[in-house]
């Protein structure tokens, strides 16, 4: 194949070597300097200082749309702005690039629950099969994740039937909770009973 590249138009194997070794270390360089941009927007976004958080974000995913991180922290940066049509977009972005990732699950889950409470009585029902499903695949990706039981059995709680509560249900994860902080799974089972 050397042979064939350098003698087709000219094509030395020193220029293409030197052409993979370019666009190799412009990769690694992009990939470290997003991880550098992440890093102070994270910090940023600890520090509750969401504006500035923002930015960054929307500066990396502007870039590149491609950063599952970059989504979600942006989505929760908006939603602490009181964006939600905004962060939904976002969340429903960071879940669709890393679809294993229980937290970016939960987190569209509580938005999708948030965008419920204002929702009109006609559009309530299609949100809910979205929180249910969000909170079910946060369980389905960490059986130990205990904020996404909670928001489970919650839902159970709270949906009616024909949405997809169910009591039965709901009793089972708080009997899980219970195990996992009994505190929690306490005040759940006093909410079903």
């Amino acid at each position: 194949i050397a042979k064939i590249l350098s003698c087709r138009e000219g094509v030395n194997m020193k220029n293409l070597l030197m052409m993979f070794i370019l666009i190799l270390t412009t990769q690694i360089y992009t990939q470290s300097d997003y991880s550098k941009e992440l890093e102070n927007g994270i910090n940023l976004y600890n520090q509750e200082k969401y504006d500035e958080a923002k930015e960054i974000f929307e500066a990396i995913v502007d870039d590149n749309d491609d950063l599952a991180e970059a989504h979600f922290y942006l989505a929760n940066c908006l939603i602490n702005l009181g964006d939600l049509d905004d962060a939904i977009e976002h969340g429903e972005k960071a879940v669709e690039l890393e679809d294993n990732n229980a937290e970016y699950h939960f987190d569209l889950g509580v938005m999708y629950a948030e965008d419920a409470r204002d929702a009109s009585f006609f559009r309530v029902p299609f949100i809910a099969g979205d929180i249910k499903e969000q909170f079910e695949r946060t369980v389905e990706l960490d059986p130990d994740h205990l904020q996404g039981r909670i928001g489970l059995a919650q839902f159970y709680i709270q949906a009616p039937g024909i949405a997809g509560g169910d009591i039965d249900k709901a009793l089972e994860q708080a009997e899980i909770i219970v195990k996992m902080d009994e505190m929690q799974g306490r005040f759940l089972l006093s909410q079903i009973y």
